[in-house]
């Protein structure tokens, strides 16, 4: 209804319209209709790139989306070069110590740690933790997911030693900020507890 609305009284080509339209395909993304979402982010995308043109923080939002749809359809080596665009229009729209730069790092270290490469994905990752922590701070849900994103990648890399003291400070930090009762605190258990399971430690791991 909004997406109709705006639609109708402010046009196609208008940044709130596409904002609807992302509106909309992130609610399909959410029920898991990809095939449903993805031409709704591209809409919006083609929408942002006309009105607001190409070095604005709404178009790398829009890219994101459509890179994320590809992603949720297993389809990461499309997405990639979306992703990198979307940290390049970040990096010198917003600059390099910006939340949203710390989320386009991450999103695009997710995406390469998807297709194995991992020594490409760490240090992007890294950069976004150290931007998260700067402008976020430690208790911040974003810290912890970055935590827990980095810890993922060195376990990926078999680096188990270095990667335990990240994903006990993802979970720390998780329990502390959405209590116990939480998906995402149910992640970060689970993560720690593979990690170590991976050095033989079982025991530990079983009741995380």
């Amino acid at each position: 209804k909004a997406l109709a609305i705006s639609r109708r009284v402010l046009g196609e080509d208008h940044p709130q319209t596409a904002g609807a339209y992302e509106c909309a395909a992130g609610n399909l993304q959410a029920q898991a209709k990809y095939a449903e979402a993805q031409p709704l982010f591209e809409k919006a995308l083609v929408i942002n790139r006309r009105v607001l043109g190409e070095d604005h923080p709404e178009t790398a939002k829009s890219y994101n989306g459509v890179a994320i749809s590809l992603q949720d359809r297993g389809k990461y080596a499309e997405a990639q070069p979306l992703l990198e665009k979307a940290l390049e229009i970040n990096l010198r729209f917003l600059f390099e110590n910006h939340p949203d730069t710390a989320a386009c790092y991450n999103n695009l270290a997710l995406n390469l740690d998807a297709q194995g490469k991992y020594a490409e994905a760490q240090p992007l990752l890294e950069v976004a933790l150290q931007i998260s922590r700067r402008r976020l701070g430690e208790d911040h849900p974003n810290t912890a997911a970055f935590y827990g994103n980095l810890a993922s990648i060195l376990a990926h890399q078999e680096n188990y030693t270095d990667a335990q003291p990240l994903f006990e400070k993802a979970l720390e930090i998780t329990r502390r900020l959405l209590t116990d009762n939480h998906p995402q605190t149910a992640a970060c258990y689970n993560g720690l507890a593979y990690n170590l399971d991976a050095q033989g430690k079982h025991a530990e791991a079983q009741p995380l």
